[in-house]
């Protein structure tokens, strides 16, 4: 197995991209944690509402 010492270490978080200069917004760690319980929290909810959906679908109100 070789190494290649010419890559410079990678700093997680941190873009080393300077030819061309990387154009993609890196988010602070507490900002990317955020956006992926946000996301998980998504997922979530959105099986709850296609499970409420399907039940009123088998099981519909009758008008009272």
């Amino acid at each position: 197995m070789s190494s290649n010492n010419s890559q410079p270490l990678k700093v997680p978080g941190k873009c080393n991209r300077t030819n061309p200069p990387c154009k993609y917004l890196h988010p602070p760690q507490h900002l990317r944690d955020i956006l992926l319980q946000n996301g998980r929290n998504n997922l979530i909810l959105r099986s709850i509402a296609m499970n409420i959906a399907a039940n009123q679908a088998m099981y519909p109100q009758t008008a009272t």
